[in-house]
């Protein structure tokens, strides 16, 4: 498993070790250990993550660059982009982030 991903998914959300492992259930040595590398998590915690990030397994277990987005609203447009954004090839997913970040820039 790619526990850098872990890492860095959990410190894009600004949580501490603690703080995630009471959101997902698990006891924070534990979480740390998997962070560390010094333990792999079962399937069933792999998923817990996976879901609680709202990333693929392959992204999780460093299968996959980029992942995909995806669909956590009511919100029609969100869907019709989403959908749009999981289409595009590493590539153009990447210049679609430096647009994002270029426009997010200028507020």
């Amino acid at each position: 498993m790619a526990n850098f991903r872990l890492k860095e998914l959990r410190k894009n959300e600004k949580l501490t070790q603690q703080e995630l492992a009471k959101k997902i259930g698990l006891n924070h040595i534990t979480y740390s250990n998997y962070e560390k590398g010094n333990r792999e998590p079962p399937t069933d915690v792999l998923i817990k993550i996976a879901d609680f990030f709202g990333v693929s397994l392959d992204y999780l277990c460093g299968r996959e660059v980029y992942t995909k987005f995806y669909f956590n609203s009511n919100n029609i447009n969100d869907k019709v982009i989403l959908d749009s954004l999981n289409k595009l090839n590493d590539t153009e997913k990447q210049k679609i982030i430096g647009y994002i970040d270029c426009l997010s820039t200028k507020k």
